[in-house]
């Protein structure tokens, strides 16, 4: 087991255009794996892809 820190930055404009920037520290844990399939890695490659269809056709839909 491996633990890492994960820093995180957000920055916004709030009602009054003033900058407003949210930072958190969170501990990450990794757990080592065994080798696993390839057809795990291209389900999660196939998922990213159905997302990304889907938002390209909401941003195709709504500029017309």
């Amino acid at each position: 087991m491996k633990i890492t820190l994960l820093d995180t930055e957000l920055r916004g404009i709030d009602e009054t255009n003033e900058v407003v920037i949210f930072e958190r520290t969170v501990p990450l844990t990794v757990n080592p794996q065994t080798k696993g399939s390839p057809l795990a890695s291209a389900g999660v490659v196939g998922g990213l892809v159905v997302v990304g269809a889907v938002v390209a056709r909401r941003y195709l839909k709504n500029k017309r």
